[in-house]
């Protein structure tokens, strides 16, 4: 009895997948394609082993059994070999890059929101710590401007002191100019929300208005020093004033006294007339015979004076008649003069002579055109206003 080559059972489920769906009706998904594919790389193995199995058989020489015509191996290995893809597994092979891709942009788009989150929140730090530089600008231009404002004033008043102390103030006003200048120049920096003025300049700022209130120290010291010694100067100048006025009232009671004493008075004042042969009459009763009269004639005798100065003295000499009428002789400078006390008076004539102390005597003339009347007439004498003199006579 021959013996019967060994046959080795195919797998069941080869043969089920194969006879359950062609190639052709493979499902679409890729899921049951790789299941498939996986099936048909087991089945693939199976063929080959059952290659492997008859060469062995033949190379022990062994027949085949009649039973071999059953077995439909061939046409079986064009069906199971998967060396043809089908057009589903190409479709999943090409769709497998394009979901990297998409994988690999989801990734990317997730990395750059995650950048633009955080790069959002450092913008609203820095957004923040400018707004707060901002804001510091403003309140140090502010600060600034108030501190500008305080040293203006206190240099305004420096000035004025320094000017009502006759001190040169033209450097205080040159400050005051430039304080000015800057206060301006940063009012619109802050009107404009700080923009324009860095840190930088803020600290120049800063040490510059700190180097002014220092010089504003030594400057209001000094002004004080100044004013300490302005008003020690005037309590001086006050005493003095107060001593020079003593002086200047003594002086001037001295200068009065002087000029009183300085007038020239007169010892004698003695009246005589001049009749028509050009004969002097004096008389010690002063009574005169009004038929011989031609001119009346006034001598004064100027009394001893060691105080008046030498040189030309101005007397008047007033006559009225019994009617209290002033005979007047513009020829000799007669008229209207203010006597000392302010009083307008007529005086008849006016005379001037150099006095030195020498007992000097002083005439007076006068020629009545017209007949004179009988009665008292009365004589006043005047030296630089002051009545230094005075008589009276008869006419009968």
């Amino acid at each position: 009895m021959s013996k019967q080559p060994i046959r080795r059972p195919v797998r069941p489920a080869v043969r089920k997948v194969v006879k359950k769906a062609p190639v052709d009706a493979v499902a679409a998904s890729s899921a049951e394609s790789s299941n498939e594919i996986e099936e048909l790389k087991s089945s693939h193995t199976t063929t080959q082993e059952e290659k492997v199995v008859p060469q062995t058989i033949e190379s022990k020489k062994i027949e085949p059994s009649p039973v071999a015509p059953k077995q439909e191996a061939k046409p079986k290995r064009s069906v199971e070999t998967p060396s043809v893809p089908s057009k589903e597994e190409k479709k999943g092979k090409n769709m497998l890059p394009l979901i990297l891709v998409l994988l690999i942009l989801l990734g990317v788009c997730g990395y750059l929101g995650w950048s633009l989150q955080g790069t959002k929140g450092e913008l609203a730090a820095i957004q923040g710590e400018v707004a707060q530089i901002e804001e510091a600008k403003v309140n140090a231009l502010n600060s600034a401007q108030a501190e500008m404002d305080v040293m203006e004033a206190k240099l305004t008043e420096l000035a004025n002191q320094s000017a009502d102390m006759k001190v040169n103030n033209e450097d205080l006003l040159s400050q005051i100019e430039d304080l000015k200048a800057q206060k301006a120049y940063y009012a619109r920096k802050a009107a404009q929300g700080g923009s324009g003025v860095s840190l930088a300049e803020l600290n120049d700022l800063r040490a510059k208005l700190d180097k002014q209130s220092q010089e504003l120290l030594v400057k209001e010291e000094k002004i004080l020093h100044l004013q300490k010694v302005n008003s020690k100067l005037s309590g001086q100048m006050h005493q003095l004033i107060e001593k020079q006025g003593k002086m200047v009232s003594e002086l001037n009671t001295f200068q009065e006294k002087v000029n009183a004493a300085s007038i020239l008075f007169l010892e004698t004042v003695q009246p005589s007339i001049i009749n028509w042969k050009g004969e002097v009459v004096t008389d010690e009763a002063a009574q005169f015979k009004n038929k011989k009269i031609d001119k009346i004639r006034i001598v004064g005798t100027i009394s001893d004076n060691k105080i008046s100065p030498h040189g030309a003295k101005e007397f008047w000499i007033q006559i009225s008649d019994p009617e209290g009428n002033t005979f007047l002789d513009s020829g000799s400078g007669g008229g209207t003069q203010t006597d000392a006390s302010g009083e307008t008076i007529r005086v008849t004539s006016t005379k001037n002579i150099m006095f030195d102390n020498a007992g000097e005597k002083i005439i007076f003339d006068y020629a009545q055109p017209k007949e004179y009347k009988n009665g008292t007439y009365k004589v006043s004498i005047y030296q630089e206003g002051n009545k230094v003199g005075t008589t009276e006579f008869d006419l009968y």
